[in-house]
């Protein structure tokens, strides 16, 4: 399986402000290793297969990939910003311990698993802070694709909006958060999932469990 491959996709019109988004520094040492240790208790408590496959939407350039890929041996992880899939290679690249990362270069709406040589369906799917960029129909139709019966969907969201330009005002961060409580809401009542854990802390931690 190549471990880098890139898929033909629409140029985003608002590329250059996701520019601005890779500028973000990665997590110190001590707050991977938090990371790390939390997440892997938050799998082994819900019996989440280590050794199956998982792919993780919209990564950015790699900030939580770096926790992800220490916990999971078959991480696929896709991005489609052209200058964001550049900065997630270069972090592949940088450590021996981030050779299990597939990267590819996508976006959901355009994500076929036959295109990145894969034959089955994911264990876990994880959208880190990505998930309310998505339109939420054409997010659960493509889950429906990707996503095996009794696999595991984690959604992240944050509390704050990520301010990406100067133009961020206060009407649009009603709308944001508007956004994202409708996603939430969205996401309890689905029926072919089953809600595993709402967290609140800094951010929002949803896990899900498909059972239809």
């Amino acid at each position: 399986m190549e471990n880098i491959n890139k898929i033909t996709m629409n140029k985003d019109k608002k590329e250059n402000i996701w520019d601005n988004y890779g500028e973000k520094d990665y997590m110190s040492l001590e707050l991977l290793n938090y990371k790390i240790l939390y997440f892997n208790k938050l799998f082994d408590n819900f019996d989440c297969d280590k050794n199956e496959l998982v792919i993780e939407i919209g990564a950015g350039h790699g900030i939580s990939s770096q926790v992800f890929s220490q916990i999971f041996s078959n991480y696929i992880v896709t991005e489609p910003n052209k200058y964001l899939f550049e900065k997630l290679t270069e972090l592949k690249n940088s450590n021996k311990k981030y050779v299990n990362m597939m990267l590819y270069q996508t976006s959901l709406e355009e994500l076929n698993l036959d295109n990145i040589s894969i034959n089955e369906k994911v264990n876990l799917v994880i959208f880190s802070y990505s998930f309310q960029y998505i339109e939420y129909n054409k997010c659960f139709n493509k889950l429906d694709e990707i996503l095996k019966v009794n696999g595991f969907l984690l959604i992240m969201l944050p509390f704050k909006p990520f301010v990406l330009n100067e133009e961020f005002d206060d009407i649009k961060n009603k709308k944001w958060r508007k956004q994202i409580n409708q996603s939430i809401n969205n996401i309890i009542r689905n029926e072919q999932y089953e809600l595993l854990m709402l967290e609140k802390e800094k951010n929002y931690i949803i896990l899900l469990k498909k059972i239809i």
